[in-house]
């Protein structure tokens, strides 16, 4: 019970030497970081779906085109 309560104790230390104007700039400049790192995972998501479909048309492109080719013959 001693160790919770100095635990207690020292969270309640470390609470009452937080400066409130850094608390403050620290959740405004997590609201840009936030939407920052929202918009890299859709681009990132984005590319990867462009970039299969691409590849995806184009084998398939390929496979219709060599079956045209080995039909003509």
């Amino acid at each position: 019970m001693t160790t919770l309560n100095a635990t207690a104790d020292a969270i309640r230390s470390e609470a009452r030497q937080l400066d409130p104007l850094k608390v403050l700039v620290t959740l405004i400049a997590l609201v840009p970081f936030l939407l920052g790192w929202t918009a890299r995972i859709v681009w990132v998501l984005i590319s990867l779906l462009w970039g299969g479909a691409v590849v995806g048309w184009k084998t398939a492109h390929g496979q219709i085109e060599a079956r045209s080719q080995s039909r003509g013959s």
